[in-house]
């Protein structure tokens, strides 16, 4: 959206390994911390380690460095497990010039790699993942340092941070990525020679996928579309493929502005286009430079290719090597950007000074005769039939003014309807990922979408906050299994005369304004076992962090051009909601009429530990509600605050705060039963894992529920109850 914020101190961080939650908590788990200020950590001395191959292990957990769940695929995370010999425990290690190293998983043959989309890989919890090969890749490099006791430390030569494991955790399957380094035992390795390494490993070919056509960087649009003789351009093969057919996209980057799509599938026959196996198919709607000069300094410049409708001065953005760049207009300096005049030349001076000819580079620009609508576009454009029903399968969208915009614009008598996205990457766009506008029936799922929303960057004044996944009278819209962060708006959520959305099983978090908003009149919107947070890391002067989940109806307080001022039949369960900001939020704007009703919002875990200014929080905040129920939910840091019930009222059920104080509940029409105290004694209860949050065995919070009808299952599927009643919290223990 949509809001505007007076501007708000900062509250301080604390500088632990494993971000804000670890700080406030670490200490009472009993847990090593050796934490040492930054001015006297002592650099520890570079270490000497011999070409071979390593089971590399954790000195906190004694758990080995490992593949999430022993994948050979790009971008798979790493974690630690119980070492039992697989090879998707085992590194091969090889020296290079300059005291660097690089480590290769020996079952993927892929190589450790510092994921470098957000932020060009520089912060503090960057992902740590496999990766195929690059050319002299700094985000694949890695230096070792003696820490001691034949510990070691190892370190991005990109970053200079170290390989630590998230939140000093000993779960099997503990997340691994980096951090500045304090000394902690979480943060130093051991390298133990595997006994008889295995030969190395190719992996193996992927099966053959059959087409019906195929299009690749070789291929030419006057080519039959066959394996042997493919199309060059995916618009070309959107032409010719028909429902029930498969469009196979080879490996490369394909520089096409905008891909009008009017082609229909059918529910038992759609269309899909799928991205090669293994291979990494990007679709960039922005423009290519072909070549980069350097001026002089750390400036280069370039020109791009000025495709067909891309006018010189509508550039908008560039990215390079995962970070934005500032637009500024005259001398630069790091991280700014400029575009000349009448030539659109442009002229960068990326952070770090990189050459941007080694690096991925987006530019996104518009076009007036594309009137703002580059990307993947879909609509009939008044030809009279429906389209719809189409599969897109493991690409990379960017660069667009919306990367997937699915529309039935102005023809209720036509019904566009059916869209799947599923392992796509979709990020660096200047509004929207997905926008859905009088479509109905959409399913993103495995999906990582982040860096959307340039239009607000950098943040520095107030604009319109886009969403980066958002509807428009868009219904039934499933989003599962995916992650959406780091977005320059808003994360995800209906907005507008939207209804039967489901957001399931998704990891959203640090977007710059609300994590996930249910912003329509007509609700029916389910938000289940999602895992939900802010780390503080983009807290900013005038506000430091949004809602985690909000519940609003803009069109009715801000708009006023909604009749039905009520948001109805939202269900909120199962969710875990961390960090700085409010949880779970229903409420009015000032002035306006709307208001809660028919809904739930039951068995959720919320610890809202700072609020704007770093004080106390809503947790959970109902005002006002009519037949609203909030029951079975943790509030431990931040507050229940319900405020007036109208019709049938507000009921409070068998929650969990830490003490009376941190229930609000307004006298008019709010009904509170069986309230529950103290601490709920989670398994850890620090860091932004769901896992961590597992109530102990003989916690007083087990069995202590209300059974809800609505509530078969927990965060992690299983059925509830397991014992003689519902446990609270979003998770069910046997």
């Amino acid at each position: 959206m949509k809001l505007r914020f007076v501007t708000l101190e900062r509250s301080p961080l604390l500088k632990f390994s494993g971000g804000l939650l670890l700080a406030l908590g670490i200490a009472a788990c009993g847990r090593e911390t050796t934490v040492k200020d930054d001015a006297i950590v002592q650099e520890s001395t570079p270490a000497i380690i011999s070409s071979g191959t390593y089971q590399i292990v954790s000195r906190s957990s004694g758990k080995a460095l490992s593949v999430d769940g022993t994948s050979i695929l790009d971008g798979a995370g790493v974690v630690q497990t119980s070492y039992s010999g697989n090879s998707s425990q085992q590194w091969r290690v090889t020296p290079e010039a300059g005291g660097v190293y690089k480590i290769q998983n020996v079952k993927s043959a892929k190589f450790l790699d510092l994921d470098v989309s957000v932020a060009g890989g520089l912060n503090d919890g960057a992902k740590v993942q496999q990766w195929s090969e690059g050319v002299s890749q700094l985000n694949q490099r890695w230096e070792f340092s003696d820490a001691g006791a034949e510990w070691l430390k190892i370190s991005s030569k990109l970053s200079a941070k170290a390989l630590d494991v998230a939140a000093v955790s000993n779960a099997e399957n503990g997340k691994v990525h980096q951090w500045t380094y304090y000394g902690n035992a979480n943060q130093q390795w051991k390298l133990i020679p595997v006994a008889s390494p295995p030969p190395p490993v190719t992996p193996p070919p992927a099966p053959p996928v059959t087409a019906d056509f195929y299009v690749a960087p070789n291929g030419d649009d006057a080519n039959a579309g066959s394996i042997t003789k493919p199309f060059r351009t995916i618009q070309h093969a959107v032409g010719k493929v028909k429902a029930g057919q498969t469009v196979l996209v080879r490996g490369g980057v394909y520089y096409e502005r905008r891909i009008n799509f009017n082609a229909a599938g059918t529910l038992a026959a759609p269309i899909t286009f799928k991205a090669a196996p293994g291979e990494r198919v990007v679709i960039d709607h922005g423009l290519r430079v072909p070549s980069w000069q350097l001026e002089a300094g750390s400036v280069y410049s370039g020109a791009p290719e000025y495709v067909a409708n891309a006018p010189k001065d509508k550039t908008l953005a560039v990215v390079i090597a995962g970070r934005p760049l500032e637009q500024v207009t005259g001398a630069l300096r790091e991280g700014t950007w400029s575009l000349e005049p009448g030539t659109g030349l442009v002229r960068v001076w990326a952070f770090g000074g990189v050459n941007p000819a080694a690096q991925e580079v987006v530019i996104v620009n518009s076009s007036d005769d594309f009137n703002f609508r580059t990307g993947i576009y879909m609509d009939n454009n008044g030809s009279g039939g429906a389209i719809g029903h189409v599969v897109f399968d493991g690409f990379i969208h960017r660069g667009a003014e919306t990367a997937v915009w699915a529309t039935n614009f102005g023809r209720k008598e036509v019904k566009n309807e059916g869209l799947t996205l599923k392992n796509c990457v979709i990020a660096f766009n200047w509004q929207y990922a997905l926008r859905l506008n009088g479509w109905k029936g959409a399913l993103m799922d495995n999906c990582d979408v982040y860096g959307n929303g340039l239009v607000h960057y950098p943040v520095t004044k107030e604009v319109v906050w886009p969403h980066a996944i958002i509807g428009w009278d868009g219904d039934d819209v499933t989003i599962t299994d995916s992650k959406v962060h780091d977005n320059y708006g808003e994360g995800v959520g209906p907005y507008s005369n939207c209804s039967g959305w489901k957001i399931i099983g998704n990891e959203v978090y640090d977007n710059y304004s609300v994590n996930i908003y249910v912003d329509t009149s007509d609700g029916n919107t389910l938000v289940d076992r999602n895992l939900v947070y802010n780390t503080g890391k983009n807290g900013r002067g005038y506000k430091i962090s949004p809602d985690n989940i909000r519940i609003a109806n803009e069109d009715a307080d801000l708009a006023k051009n909604d009749p039905n001022p009520s948001v109805d039949n939202v269900t909120i369960t199962n969710n875990i909601v961390l960090g700085v900001g409010p949880g779970i939020t229903a409420f009015r704007y000032a002035g306006g009429s709307s208001f809660l009703r028919d809904s739930l919002i039951a068995n959720n875990t919320v610890l809202a530990v700072a609020g704007y200014g770093g004080g106390d929080t809503d947790a959970i905040y109902v005002n006002p509600g009519e037949n609203v129920t909030v029951a079975n939910n943790i509030v431990y840091g931040g507050r229940i605050t319900i405020g007036d019930g109208i019709g049938a009222g507000v009921n409070l059920k068998n929650n969990w705060v830490a003490d009376a104080s941190k229930l609000n509940a307004s006298a008019q029409n709010v009904t509170v039963t069986d309230t529950r105290f103290g601490d709920p004694q989670f398994a850890l209860g620090t860091g932004f894992t769901s896992e961590a949050y597992r109530l102990k065995s003989g916690s007083p919070a087990r069995d202590a529920g209300v059974s809800l009808t609505a509530v078969l299952t927990d965060f992690a599927g299983l059925t509830r109850p397991q014992g003689n009643a519902f446990d609270i919290g979003a998770f069910e223990e046997r």
